[in-house]
């Protein structure tokens, strides 16, 4: 399939609020606000989406202005629009006419029980780049197709930079130039998830829930926490970056693509005691294995062996729905995660695969272990 994005346009990126109202035949429209400062005459676009036999001539032209090497139109319709393919374009009105500012054809399909939209072509008005464009219409397509990955091929190495250091995108490891991003979904109220333990070690205990999330919520006492259980933690810190400070900011730029589980408790004070804190990666590796990765993981010193780290561990497990957990446990920690079901690679090639010396695979992906 072609795979080709023309993005020379994200260098002034502006965040788009989608606007809905009723169209007169009654059905939802969507509405890309615009940056006023470059158009104070258009300050909403409209965003329209079709099915592959809805693409027009017009559309075509458009998308030629972007890549003039493209075949004739009927070919191109045959050869590069599939059934399953639909297109957005996002116009604003001009002389009782519509005129295009940007236009993407993307693809969907399901890959290791994903749900996978690649964006295949995508243009922006060459008069209208730099102001912010294609960047909001990229945020408008992960906010409103549903995917749980989108994949794109940038044709330059900056605009390659640029997706990863500003979009949050990252290297398909199956495919060389490719760059794939995992898409997060607004979440729903859930029920608080509490860890499972011993009743003999936690008689009389309230209940402690297990959090998830971003490493934008990491703490300075969060990371005092992992310093006190793990001494050396800051020898592992890359050489300090000058306008960063303290090893807490060095820690929490060096982890910026991680999240984190964290669970405390209240003490009689009303201070908040941690009990465990891991900071985790996920990644797509190669075979189409979704990998998280437990970079660092710390019980309270008075609470262990009491079956925190065990359930700690199931709950990562369960939470990140990944097909592998890998890690590098302390020497005297590795009969703990032996017993939790990990196993040591003796493949240089596969301990690399997996970046780390000891995997555990999930039981829904049996045939990776």
């Amino acid at each position: 399939m072609f795979k080709k994005v023309l993005l020379l346009f994200l260098y002034a990126a502006v965040a788009g609020t989608n606007v809905y109202g009723a169209s007169s035949s009654g059905q939802q429209t969507h509405y890309l606000n615009l940056n006023r400062k470059f158009f104070p005459n258009w300050p909403t676009a409209k965003v329209k989406r079709g099915d592959a036999s809805e693409f027009s001539q017009q559309d075509y032209t458009f998308l030629k202005t972007g890549f003039p090497s493209l075949i004739d139109f009927e070919e191109f319709k045959k050869g590069c629009i599939k059934d399953k393919c639909f297109f957005l374009k996002l116009v604003v009105p001009a002389d009782s006419q519509e005129k295009y500012l940007a236009l993407a054809i993307l693809q969907q399909s399901t890959r290791n029980n994903s749900l996978v939209t690649d964006i295949s072509w995508i243009v922006v008005d060459k008069n209208q780049q730099g102001k912010g464009i294609g960047t909001s219409f990229i945020q408008y397509i992960e906010a409103n197709i549903p995917s749980d990955v989108l994949s794109l091929m940038p044709l330059s190495e900056s605009l390659t930079d640029f997706y990863i250091q500003k979009l949050g995108f990252q290297k398909s490891p199956k495919a060389q130039k490719s760059l794939i991003k995992f898409c997060t979904k607004p979440e729903e109220p859930e029920d608080p998830i509490y860890l499972n333990l011993d009743h003999i070690h936690f008689e009389g205990w309230p209940k402690i829930e297990i959090q998830k999330l971003g490493i934008s919520d990491f703490s300075e006492k969060d990371y005092e926490f992992l310093e006190e259980a793990i001494p050396d933690i800051a020898t592992e810190l890359e050489e300090a970056i000058p306008d960063i400070a303290t090893e807490f900011e060095l820690f929490k730029q060096n982890h910026k693509d991680c999240f984190f589980f964290k669970s405390t408790i209240l003490e009689p004070d009303e201070k908040e005691k941690h009990v465990a804190v891991a900071i985790c990666k996920t990644s797509l590796i190669e075979d189409d294995i979704l990998l998280t990765e437990v970079l660092w993981i710390a019980v309270d010193l008075a609470l262990q062996g009491k079956g925190i780290g065990k359930a700690f561990m199931e709950n990562i497990e369960t939470n990140t729905q990944c097909d592998a957990v890998s890690l590098t446990p302390a020497r005297d920690a590795i009969p703990f995660y032996i017993k939790l079901g990990f196993k040591k690679i003796l493949s240089e090639e596969k301990c690399k695969k997996y970046h780390n010396p000891y995997v555990k695979f999930s039981g829904k992906n049996p045939q990776h272990a």
